[in-house]
Order: structure tokens, then sequence, then C-alpha cells
């Protein structure tokens, strides 16, 4: 008889969308409270007839969705992607660009977490999502020389050049930058790409915007449609897939061929093509030998914790359904290796004005408020192709005490002052987690109490730095 606390969850990124990739117990992952439920749309009709008894039902579209929970932690290793990565890329999210600036002699107040630095009069600007010192241990502030301020790159290459804090006003001459030995820093993306390498192409045959078709190297067959999105060489660039027929992308990557709107000019794959941007996972629920996986899965998310406790992402997936089997469970090792960081000594810091406050802090939710919705398709035999992330509107809402004019929400709330947040845990490298909101809005203030204190729940919109966006949030390992 089946355990209901016997339960195992794996997920991968998938190479092909809606096509399940080979797990392993690498793609295992700690988690809490899993609750797996299919939707199967039932076709409700009664004929007409002299009788009242039904007849069976067609079967319609089926989707499945798992809801799990797992810690905010670090992997342990600076060289090593926490195991919350690949949920996070699903739910919309991609890589940052971290470096690491070490400072020089700072004049001002000193640079503050959660602040955006720039140089060369806001061409190149960063958010700084963390601040080590010599030690390696988390600051939420520094004005001293040697201390090293991570930032996730918006736009433009930083150099060891004159650096301002946007918020702080400090300046310094950076005496280095170099790329952070952990590049796990996750931020917000409106696109879904696959990085496509090709053994040849001659120069200028392709630009961005270009639609290039997708035929079998062998049969001529179509296999589908990509558009160009940007171009790092001419055999290196990223797509947007239009779509994908006859079980789309070939196994063999030089059997897909890429044709050209020229109509002549070809170039076969080199190397398996490989989601950048919003992939899909492969996902499998295993409840005490029987086996459920789920394919095209992305998500959607909730990441909260209380004071002296640790943060836990509620991850919410949707994809295809596949047929359930009999299977053991893989055996796992080390998941449990790692211990969270608690909202315990961390940093819980509100920036207003020039200046940060580290403001007594009860608890702290994000609810990143993404919307995912099945990509219909009536060639699949679930009647979809995997799911699309459509939208999002991440808030974070904190409980805080009432400080009163020590720090006015409510007069921040009623002029729409910027204020910022940045939530840091953790005091070893591999294992400190950070997320950062630059620029945010307070929407509500409402007071409560706790434990007979005066606090306030105070909910904050997390909004776009520039125009271009997808840069309002950001969530790190370092």
């Amino acid at each position: 008889m089946p355990i209901t606390r016997k339960q195992q969850v794996l997920a991968a990124i998938e190479t092909n969308e809606g096509t399940a990739v080979s797990l392993s117990s690498s793609d295992a992952v700690q988690v809490f409270e899993p609750q797996l439920s299919d939707t199967v749309d039932v076709q409700s009709r009664v004929p007409a007839g002299p009788t009242l008894s039904r007849d069976f039902e067609p079967i319609g579209r089926q989707t499945r969705q798992l809801q799990i929970k797992s810690d905010f932690r670090g992997s342990g290793s600076t060289g090593t992607a926490p195991d919350f990565a690949k949920f996070l890329q699903a739910s919309g999210f991609k890589a940052s660009s971290l470096k690491q600036l070490t400072v020089g002699v700072v004049t001002g107040i000193g640079y503050h977490v959660g602040e955006i630095v720039q140089q060369s009069a806001g061409a190149i600007r960063g958010v700084v999502v963390g601040i080590l010192n010599s030690t390696n241990a988390p600051l939420s502030r520094t004005r001293t020389t040697g201390d090293k301020l991570l930032v996730a790159v918006i736009v433009g290459t930083f150099t060891t050049a004159a650096t301002t804090g946007e918020s702080s006003a400090s300046t310094n001459t950076l005496s280095a930058v170099a790329n952070y030995v952990s590049q796990f820093c996750y931020q917000p993306t409106s696109q879904k790409l696959v990085r496509l390498q090709t053994a040849a192409w001659s120069a200028g045959t392709i630009a961005v915007g270009n639609t290039l078709k997708i035929e079998h190297a062998t049969t001529g067959v179509l296999l589908g449609a990509v558009q160009v999105d940007n171009i790092t060489s001419q055999t290196d660039f990223e797509v947007t897939v239009l779509f994908l027929q006859n079980g789309g992308w070939d196994a063999t990557p030089a059997n897909n061929k890429l044709r050209a709107p020229n109509g002549t000019d070809t170039a076969l794959l080199s190397v398996a093509q490989a989601a950048t941007k919003t992939p899909s996972l492969t996902v499998r629920h295993n409840l005490d030998g029987r086996q459920r996986d789920m394919v095209g899965s992305r998500g959607d998310f909730s990441l909260e914790g209380e004071a002296g406790g640790p943060m836990q992402f509620a991850w919410t997936l949707t994809g295809d359904l596949v047929t359930a089997l009999d299977a053991p469970p893989i055996t796992t090792t080390g998941l449990s290796t790692v211990r969270p960081p608690r909202l315990l000594g961390a940093i819980a810091a509100y920036g207003l004005g020039t200046e940060l406050y580290q403001l007594p802090t009860k608890r702290a939710t994000l609810a990143l408020g993404g919307q995912v919705n099945p990509n219909l398709d009536a060639n699949r035999a679930g009647g979809s192709t995997g799911s699309n992330v459509t939208d999002r509107d991440p808030t974070i809402t904190v409980t805080v005490d009432a400080v009163n004019g020590g720090f006015d929400w409510e007069a921040a709330r009623g002029a729409g002052t910027v204020v910022r947040v940045a939530l840091v845990m953790g005091t070893v490298q591999g294992n400190i987690v950070a997320l950062v909101a630059p620029l945010c809005q307070v929407k509500t203030v409402n007071i409560s109490d706790s434990d007979g204190v005066s606090s306030l729940d105070v909910t904050i919109a997390c909004k776009r730095v520039q125009e271009s966006g997808d840069d309002e949030l950001y969530i790190a390992q370092f």
C-alpha cells in the first residue's frame, strides 16, 4: 500500500519543449508538501432520444499541475547552481551578468545593498545585489576600500572607473572589475528563446528579425520555423520558436537544417539547440512506486518566511501529463546536506531617499503574480504543447515595526516615493542568498499587531528600472 509521505520530485530543463528528457538522481530536488492534480476536460454532450440514459462522453484536453515547496538556499558551492535555479528559469527568469566591483577610496556615506550604481553618466548601470567584505561576509553597506560590490548589470560594461551610487550619492574609482566567481543571479525575462549554433554560415546571411525554416537534412521534411532574436555571430545566435511540427527538432543536431530567407543558403546545427530564456521542464512525481511525469512545464511562485526561520518557495508548475506507470523512486544522496539560511542575523533593509534602514522585520513574502497558460495545439495528443508565461506582477509584502516618522511608509505611499528592498541571508559563500528589488512603489500600508507591538503590513510593487524592463527583481546565490 503506497504511503503518502514517500514522495519524490525530479526536474530537468528540456531540450525540445514538450519532449521528455531523461531524468537521473542529479535531477532530484528536496521538496515539501507536494500536491499533484490532473485536469481532464470532458466534452459533456447529451444526444436527443427517447431515453434519459446517457452515453459515454469524449475526453478533451488534459493538463497536469504540481505544487511543491522548497527552501531558499544555496547549493553550498560557488561553482554549483542552487536547486531553485531551474524552477526560476521555468517561471520566466534568466541568468544575470554578475560583476564583482572592488571599491577604492569611497567618498560619501557608502554604497547600499539594493541601490543602483552607474558609470559614464548613466550609460553603464547595475544593481547591487550583495556586498562582501575582505573575508566574504555579507554587508548591508560599505565605504571600506577593498570591499566588493556584487552588481547585476543592467546596461553597459563596468570598468575601473569612477562609480556613483544613484541613491547614496557615494563615489569611488574602482580598483578592480571581474566576473563574480558564482554567476548565479537571476532576473525576470519576457522572452522565450532558444540558442542555435551552426557549423558554417556565410557572413551577413542572416539578421535580427529574419525567419528561418527548419528542415530535416536528409528527407527535406519541414520541421518548423524560428525568428532570429539576437546574434552573437552568424554561427551562434538566439531565436524565438514560431512553430514546430512532425515531432519538432530531430534528436541528431546535424539532421536539423536551417534555411535562410533567401531560400538558398542553408546550415546544419553543430550542437543540439538549447533553451536559454524561459525554458520548459520535464518534472517527475513518484508516489511510493507510481510515476507520473509532466512535460512542457512552466510555473509561478511565491517566496515567504518569518523571522527566525528559512524562507520557502511555493511553486505551482503546469504542463502536459504523461501516462502514469509503476516504477520505483530513484536512489538519491545529499539532498539535505545544505541547511537553508534563516531570517536570523540576516539583512532586511529598505531604502528611502539617500539612506538604508534595517527595520525590525517580522515576515516577508514575494509573490511573482505570474500568469501561466497552456499553449493550445490540436496536433498534440493532450491538446497543448506545454505552457507559456504570459504576464507577471511581482509584489513584496513585509510586516515591520511601526517606527512612525523614522520611516514614513504612508508618506511614501501618498507621494509615490521610490523605495528599495533587500533581503540577504546566510554567512558562508555558496549558501548566501539574496532577494533585491531596486525600484519599488508602496501600494498599501495597513496597521497590524505583533504580540502587542504596533506593526505595519506593507505591500510593495516591484517596478522596472529602464523602459526596456526585465530588471525589477533579482534573486541570487553568492
